[in-house]
């Protein structure tokens, strides 16, 4: 029988003892494999976590900036839109107030020749033609005072075109009603300008009214601001009113004139001579300022046509003629063609009636008291010329 020596009983118990160590190992090992999974896991679930919070944070720095561009963008085209807007509300403000402004002062004007040719007083004229051209058979339509109907014309335009720049002002938008009137108005003003300019120069030998020309510039400048005030649409709605009220126009001076003056053509325009009759009562103070002027050497240049020179032979009466120191400038009458009278173009007369005392010019007509001063600082006596030894004397 063999035996067993201590050492070899305990081999097999050391072997079992690291066996049981080893498994234990083992299981050390797989229970921390399992823990340091999970930690693991946890560690990369965090990690994960933190990375997607990440991400989003980034997103949401990234995108704020591009939304804040989106809004800087709206803002812009918003702050563009209320800038286009605003300068277009004001520049048709300004354009509508600048025609109310032109067409107040062709209200002005007109109504100044209105009251003036209601009144047969004589406008202040620089250039000296204007009472040949408001005397004339042209300075009334249909028996009123032409000035009467500008007034009226220019006077509807100024209200039209201010209620025009108020509503353009307060940014509504102005009714198509009132646009298409302005247009009216405006073409009937251009209209009647462009005709008595053509009146002017073709039956009137160029006269030198310096009011016509401004009435007629008033009514080119209004045109022209109309163009720049409506839009495209508008001035395409207004075409059709405004070419009614050109035709409208037309027709009417056409009826107010041509029959009855014979406008047709230049040359069909003709007035005989024929004088006017006096027929009011001479007082002594009118005989003697007669005489007075006569002898003076006074003269006052007139047309027969001339209503102006006709109340001037008025207001000295029937019996002062005699004497009145008259000069006729159209005695075999008045056509196209016809010149004026020598001594009227010697003394270069423009206007009627145009009185010469002594060397003073003056246009118009003039009341009794105005004649007598202008009469007496003709005829007073020169102050004598003082001799070199008073002169000397006074020096001293």
């Amino acid at each position: 029988m063999r035996s067993v020596t201590a050492s070899q009983l305990a081999q097999p118990r050391a072997a079992a003892t690291t066996g049981v160590v080893r498994a234990r190992d083992d299981s050390c090992r797989r229970a921390l494999w399992h823990v340091c999974r999970a930690e693991k896991e946890a560690s990369q679930k965090t990690a994960q976590a933190q990375s997607r919070g990440e991400s989003s944070t980034s997103q949401a720095k990234t995108s704020t900036p591009l939304h804040s561009s989106s809004t800087d963008a709206s803002s812009t085209n918003s702050i563009s839109s209320i800038s286009g807007s605003s300068s277009n509300k004001s520049t048709s403000s300004i354009s509508y107030g600048f025609m109310a402004a032109l067409a107040a002062a062709g209200t002005a004007e007109t109504a100044y020749l209105t009251i003036n040719k209601l009144y047969n007083a004589s406008v202040a004229c620089p250039t000296g033609g204007c009472d040949t051209v408001l005397n004339s058979s042209y300075a009334q339509l249909f028996g009123l005072p032409l000035p009467l109907f500008g007034a009226g014309a220019y006077g509807a335009v100024a209200v039209a075109a201010l209620v025009a720049a108020q509503a353009a002002n307060s940014g509504e938008k102005v009714p198509g009603w009132l646009t298409t009137g302005l247009a009216a108005g405006v073409a009937v003003l251009a209209t009647t300008s462009s005709y008595l300019m053509y009146v002017l120069q073709t039956q009137l030998g160029g006269a030198s009214c310096v009011w016509c020309y401004a009435s007629a510039g008033l009514s080119v400048v209004l045109f022209i601001m109309l163009l720049f005030s409506m839009g495209k649409r508008q001035l395409v709605d207004a075409a059709g009113p405004g070419l009614g009220a050109v035709a409208a126009t037309i027709a009417a001076l056409y009826i107010g004139f041509g029959p009855n003056t014979g406008v047709s053509t230049a040359a069909d325009l003709e007035m005989p001579y024929v004088a006017p009759t006096v027929n009011t009562q001479s007082s002594e103070e009118t005989i003697t300022l007669a005489k007075r002027l006569r002898e003076a050497g006074a003269k006052m240049y007139g047309a027969f046509w001339c209503s102006h020179c006709y109340d001037q032979k008025q207001e000295f009466g029937q019996q002062a003629m005699s004497d009145f120191p008259y000069v006729e400038c159209f005695p075999e009458g008045w056509k196209k063609g016809v010149k004026i009278a020598d001594a009227c173009e010697a003394a270069m007369v423009k206007a009627f009636p145009t009185w010469v005392i002594g060397t003073q010019v003056t246009e118009g007509q003039l009341e009794i008291a105005q004649l007598e001063q202008l009469l007496d600082a003709a005829t007073a006596p020169a102050a004598p010329a003082e001799s070199p030894v008073a002169a000397a004397a006074a020096s001293q």
